[in-house]
C-alpha cells in the first residue's frame, strides 16, 4: 500500500477492486514507539458517492450533496446533511516494519490486509 515516510500528513487516496478509500496519520495519543493510522471507506453513507479530501480544512467533503466529514470518518457537525449521515467506516489497519496495510474485502463474504 504505502509507507510511512511517504504518507506524511495528508490522506492518501487508494483503490482495489472492491473499495475506493483513504488511508491518513492519527496523530491524536500517538507516541515515538506507536503511530496512530486510520483507514476509512471513501463512500458517502448518504448515497455512496467517493468523498474527496481537502487538505485546507483537514475534512472530507461529498461532491454530491455537500456532506462532510471529519478526518476520523465521523460526521462534520457543519454538514447540511447531518441528520441523514453516518460515519464513513473504518477499515482495520497494520503497520509492519513502516509499510502500512489495510483489511479491505477481496469480496462480498471475505477480507485480507493488502
Amino acid at each position: 500500500m504505502t509507507t510511512l515516510a511517504l504518507l506524511g500528513n495528508e490522506a492518501l487516496r487508494f483503490t482495489t477492486d472492491t473499495i475506493v478509500g483513504y488511508v491518513l496519520r492519527d496523530d491524536s495519543g500517538a507516541t515515538p514507539e506507536k503511530v496512530n493510522i486510520i483507514a476509512l471507506s471513501a463512500a458517502c453513507t448518504h448515497m455512496g458517492c467517493l468523498v474527496q479530501w481537502h487538505s485546507a480544512d483537514r475534512t472530507f467533503h461529498c461532491p454530491c450533496h455537500d456532506g462532510l466529514f471529519t478526518e476520523d470518518g465521523e460526521v462534520d457537525k457543519r454538514s447540511s446533511l447531518q441528520p441523514h449521515l453516518s460515519p464513513l467506516p473504518q477499515l482495520q489497519t497494520n503497520v509492519e516494519e513502516g509499510r502500512i496495510y489495510v483489511r479491505v474485502p477481496l469480496s462480498k463474504d471475505d477480507s485480507s490486509f493488502c
